[in-house]
């Protein structure tokens, strides 16, 4: 009863909406929901393999599913041509791992050792998410680079809610002592080329990189905006780069240093909308470090805040490119947008 109704409702969405965007992607799996609001239970087939035999096998590796034959929904079931098939009913105490789990296994099932069934002769439609309904665990296409399965945890340090970590990447509130470092990263042609815009005429300083700091505050104690110092380890910055970039205060690995910014600005509670974002030193690039801080990122946006919708907005064909991998959809053009 402390959790309530919304927040459940909120939860069993998003893991839904996440299971049903990981099977869609396999080539072999498609699920049957096709309706614009989708519940907690998500209906598939296994192309070639009858519906038993998929609980069977995921039974054997620990995750529990059932099955629906055609006498229980035969209005649905009879003009797909099909006689069954597997139903996870999501729960709002399981988590995104467990999700991720199940579509791996789907993923890895050797479908020519399984009893063959009938195929389906074709797939249904699939409803288009706008953005990742889902905590920072992105979908099995994430960066190879990027670990099966995330946590966040609050508190490190004794900072609350100001830090999370997956063990590698560690988030924390920005602080004056990161301004130098935060200058310096934002000033770099490389690590700001695509961002060309936002740099000012004569390039950013600790003043304003300070006025910078303290409006986001601002904006965070009216709870319009999310903002972190992104820490990496050491062993990934150049040496001679080390000595620019003050290391993570209160972290128990304090072999992290700065390695960029990243958050959420325009958080719009009523609606439960968030813009994303995240700048990374160009150093750091290619190291999946950028998935796992935008995984804690979303995670935060969608467990902690309770956000419904997180967007991101970029020119920069790289950038959207790697949004589009890491999960979310292409929502639309904005035009002469300043």
């Amino acid at each position: 009863l402390r959790v309530g109704p919304r927040r459940i409702h909120r939860r069993v969405r998003m893991l839904a909406s996440l299971l049903h965007r990981l099977l869609s992607r396999l080539p072999h799996v498609a699920p049957l929901e096709v309706g614009r609001v989708q519940c907690g239970i998500v209906s598939f087939v296994v192309s070639g393999v009858p519906a038993s035999a998929v609980k069977q096998y995921l039974a054997c590796r620990f995750v529990n599913v059932s099955v629906s034959s055609r006498s229980s929904t035969l209005l649905d079931m009879e003009p797909r041509g099909i006689d069954a098939c597997v139903r996870a009913s999501l729960h709002y105490y399981n988590t995104e791992e467990e999700v991720l789990l199940l579509a791996r296994l789907l993923q890895e099932m050797p479908l020519d050792a399984m009893p063959q069934g009938e195929h389906m002769s074709s797939q249904p439609e699939h409803t288009s998410l706008q953005v990742p309904q889902q905590s920072p665990t992105p979908p099995s296409t994430a960066p190879s680079t990027a670990p099966s399965s995330a946590s966040c945890e609050c508190g490190v340090g004794g900072g609350g809610r100001g830090h999370a970590t997956d063990g590698v990447v560690v988030l924390r509130w920005q602080e004056e002592a990161d301004d130098a470092a935060q200058c310096r990263v934002m000033n770099d042609p490389v690590t700001m080329r695509s961002l060309p815009t936002m740099i000012p005429p004569g390039g950013f300083t600790l003043e304003s990189i300070g006025k910078r700091r303290a409006m986001r505050a601002a904006q965070q104690a009216d709870g319009k905006a999310l903002q972190y110092s992104v820490f990496a380890p050491a062993a990934l910055c150049p040496q001679e780069l080390r000595s620019h970039m003050p290391y993570a205060h209160g972290a128990r690995d304090q072999d992290l240093v700065f390695a960029g910014i990243c958050g959420l600005t325009n958080l719009d509670r009523d609606n439960e909308s968030s813009e994303c974002g995240i700048i990374l030193h160009h150093p750091f690039w290619g190291k999946g470090l950028c998935t796992r801080a935008m995984r804690l990122v979303l995670r935060r946006a969608f467990s902690d805040e309770g956000l419904h919708r997180v967007f991101a907005l970029s020119s920069n064909d790289a950038m959207i490119k790697w949004f589009l991998k890491f999960g979310f959809t292409r929502d639309g053009i904005l035009r002469d947008h300043l």
